[in-house]
């Protein structure tokens, strides 16, 4: 059984420019504790891919403790020159 079931995701990616073009992918979600009991240190990580599959990174979000049932909002983002780059997202429990 999976103690942490994520139930909902998205992802933004935006370019913008300025003196130096900057960009950002944004995945956003809701995780679930599937579990009768509290879970303390949930951590989700995403993977973000460009087209070519290339890692462009990993980043975390945390929370300290979910409470059985309970439904955590997400949120992972990748910021700078490549993240316009990127064209697929993987989320994985990462505790």
């Amino acid at each position: 059984m999976t103690a942490v079931r994520v139930i909902k995701h998205d992802i933004a990616v935006a370019e913008f420019t300025a003196d130096v073009t900057q960009s950002a992918a944004v995945v956003e979600g809701q995780a679930q504790n599937t579990l009768l009991w509290p879970l303390d240190g949930c951590r989700i990580c995403v993977t973000f891919y460009d087209y070519q599959g290339k890692s462009l990174g990993v980043i975390s979000d945390s929370v300290k403790r979910l409470e059985p049932g309970q439904v955590w909002n997400f949120r992972a983002a990748i910021n700078g020159s490549d993240a316009w780059k990127v064209a697929r997202y993987e989320i994985s429990i990462c505790n």
